[in-house]
Formats: structure tokens, sequence, C-alpha cells
């Protein structure tokens, strides 16, 4: 069965997931880049010309987009979608959102009689090129149902864990994880390195104990020791996530020490200037301050 989908923001995750879903679909893109805007028209999407004509053409609208003001944006902006969808619509945010800005978001579309789901994706750009995505959503289980056939094209692993805006809850605990396990990982490396150990074997014996997490398991050994420092996120998103998740906590009067002090590292880096750089760059960081290197 062919879905009519738009699809706006094309980079690094949005790209690849779109391009997943041309193929047996009719599918209908926008971004503000004209060159990634080209990439999906080329392999036959249609172009659209703003979010609102994407959303009257479309009965599944997804977004995968930096941050919740970008989202707002593009919902509430001047020609925006919420001016030109269509009753009986569903709105699908990929993205890595506030759970409050997404709940007024939902609210709002309601009113037009529109359906959300909150779905952020995790795993990385090589998950979203394969389709091997795992999700979280947030939202009704009877729209979950209605969009599984177009979510199943991108992610392997969808779970239902709540109502609207849980997902991403979900997605910033999920980053809080990864990150720290990520840092705590670069940190015993470097520190074993200093020490005289080979950077390496410290990663096997990790995997082969108690200390395994998918740093020692994924990252490193695909990542860092073929010198390779590019997953496709950014330091500046990781330090978005992990910040909206601090807030969260605050929000809830919970205290997250060891989650504040990841926070301050990425602090660290993003005031050197280091922003845009990949992720892995944290260990380049980390390298440079202690004079010894991890990768090969």
């Amino acid at each position: 069965m062919s879905y009519k989908i738009g699809f706006i923001g094309l980079g690094q995750m949005g790209g690849r997931m779109c391009k997943r879903l041309i193929e047996g679909n009719d599918v209908i893109a926008f971004d503000v880049n004209k060159n990634r805007l080209k990439q999906v028209v080329d392999l036959g999407a249609k172009e659209a010309k703003s979010p609102k004509e994407l959303a009257a053409y479309s009965d599944f609208i997804l977004a995968s987009l930096p941050d919740s003001n970008v989202v707002e944006s593009v919902v509430f902006g001047q020609d925006g979608i919420i001016e030109g969808c269509q009753s009986g619509a569903v709105f699908i945010d990929l993205s890595s959102s506030r759970p409050a800005s997404t709940q007024k978001i939902a609210l709002e579309l309601k009113k037009k009689n529109v359906s959300m789901l909150d779905a952020p994706v995790s795993r990385g750009v090589a998950a979203a090129e394969k389709g091997t995505l795992s999700m979280m959503v947030g939202g009704d289980a009877a729209v979950l149902e209605k969009c599984k056939p177009i979510l199943q094209i991108l992610a392997t692993d969808i779970y239902h864990v709540g109502d609207i805006g849980a997902g991403h809850i979900l997605k910033m605990l999920n980053n809080l994880v990864s990150s720290t396990c990520f840092i705590i990982t670069a940190e015993a490396l470097v520190l074993g390195a200093k020490a005289g150990l080979d950077p390496k074997l410290v990663n096997d014996v990790l995997n082969a104990s108690s200390g395994r997490s998918y740093a020692t398991e994924k990252r490193f050994p695909d990542y860092v020791f073929k010198n390779n420092l590019n997953s496709g996120f950014s330091i500046k998103l990781m330090h978005k996530d992990i910040s909206m998740c601090l807030e969260f906590a605050q929000q809830m009067l919970v205290p997250l020490p060891v989650g504040s002090s990841v926070v301050q590292t990425y602090t660290t880096a993003m005031s050197q200037g280091r922003g845009d750089d990949d992720n892995l760059c944290m260990v380049e960081i980390m390298e440079k301050i202690v004079g010894v290197k991890v990768r090969t």
C-alpha cells in the first residue's frame, strides 16, 4: 500500500529516513537547504515550497529537526504545518524535543483533528540508512498502529512508551546514559594509556567484564580505534539533549550529580568552539588534555 507522506528536515538522519520512504510511497519533502532537498527530489520525492504546502498534500507528516524551537517554528510559523494540515492527518516528530513543547503542539493540532506521535530514534546514521533504528513512541496506541507500516520502514524496534511526550522523555534518558558511558569509557582508556596500557586491550577486557557498554562494544571498536570520528551526531546536539534532560530533572526535583558532570564535560568542548565537531571528537579533546593517544 502506498502512503502520502510529507517529510521535513533532511539532515544526517532525516535525509536517510526520507530516502527509505520514497520507494513505494508518494513522498513530498521540505528543507531550507536546497542541496539536501534536491537529493531526495532526484530520487523521486516531490518538492514542497513550505511546510504548509507539504501538510496540505500529506496524510502523514514526519519531521526530523534540530530542536523544539525549530519544530515549533515549522508547525506554528508563517506557512507552517498547522495552516495546511488536513483533518485526520498524523504529525510524527522524530526529533529530540522538549516534552512540554511536544505536548503543546499536540494540543493545538488536536483542535484541527490532527493526531501526533513523538517518535525519536536512536542507533545513528548507519541504522537510519539500513532501516534498523530503535524508536520510542509517545501518543495514542491506536494512532501508533495506524502509523506502524510507515515507521517499520525506518525502525526494527518500535516501543510504545506512554502518552504524548513520553517518547521524548525516554530519548533524553537514553542520550544521558549513552553520553555518560561514552565519556567514562574515554576517560578510562585515556587513563589506561597514560599508565602504559594498550587501549584496545583495555577495551577488550571491559567487554569481557562488567564495564561493558554500547561505547565499548560499538563506538570504540567500530569508530574510534579505526580513527573514524564521524558518527553523524555533533557535540552541540548531544550537549543540547543532555542539557534538556538536566532541565527536566530539575523540574521533577530529581538530582543528577553524575549527569551534571557529563553536561559540564560537553560544555567545556562547546566553550572551545568544538560544537559542530562530531560527538566522538570528545575522545580527541581528552587525548590532547592528557597528552596520550587511544586512537591508532
